[in-house]
């Protein structure tokens, strides 16, 4: 049996963990890094074969018209998570970089294609599977951009490095003061890193 909800904004079941991140609220980092655990899990390999924007605005920088024909026939290479931005990597002729802010209401699901467009999916992303990501988002906060590099979405992020030895932490409590100036940080791919009582995310 499967476990999930029925999601009352795009009447489709959603399985766990991927249904928690569907609250009226800025998702989370956890509830990011379960989009892209989720994502990984499903879309990664695959090909974009058609685009279909219903929210023109949902899309950055491009129009819809040439945002999706600059991702048609794009394949996923890899899912990730850069701060509170779902990243996936995309080559083709050209390689380039979707993210994903989800903001308040946002949620990229995986569905089969032939499943009706709910009145919220902004945009709609076909792959060669007979699945299709759909973004789907009620308040229209949240947006795609599609850039070449990612210091055009994500570089004013920096780089984290931390003051601290993680194995250092292991086995007894930290160091309040350190944890109080760094709770944020990634690994160089931007997934999350925990210690047993830490937990740093950027």
């Amino acid at each position: 049996a499967k476990t999930g909800i029925l999601c009352y904004k795009t009447a489709r079941f959603l399985p766990l963990p991927h249904c928690q991140t569907l609250g009226l609220k800025m998702p989370e980092l956890p509830e990011v890094q379960a989009t892209v655990d989720y994502l990984r899990e499903r879309v990664e390999g695959e090909t974009i074969v058609r685009g279909h924007v219903s929210w023109a605005r949902s899309v950055l920088p491009r129009d819809a018209t040439d945002f999706t024909r600059s991702i048609e026939g794009l394949k996923i290479t890899s899912v990730f998570r850069r701060g509170k931005y779902v990243g996936m990597r995309l080559s083709g002729a050209k390689q380039f970089y979707l993210f994903t802010h989800l903001r308040m209401s946002g949620s990229l699901d995986v569905i089969p294609t032939d499943f009706s467009i709910a009145p919220h999916d902004r945009v709609c992303l076909e792959l060669d599977s007979g699945k299709s990501i759909r973004f789907n988002d009620i308040r229209k906060f949240g947006r795609m951009v599609l850039c070449e590099s990612p210091d055009d979405v994500v570089g004013h992020l920096g780089e984290v490095h931390l003051p601290v030895d993680l194995g250092s932490l292991r086995g007894k409590a930290p160091n309040p003061h350190e944890l109080a100036i760094w709770t944020r940080a990634v690994d160089e791919h931007g997934r999350l890193v925990t210690d047993h009582r830490a937990e740093f995310l950027l």
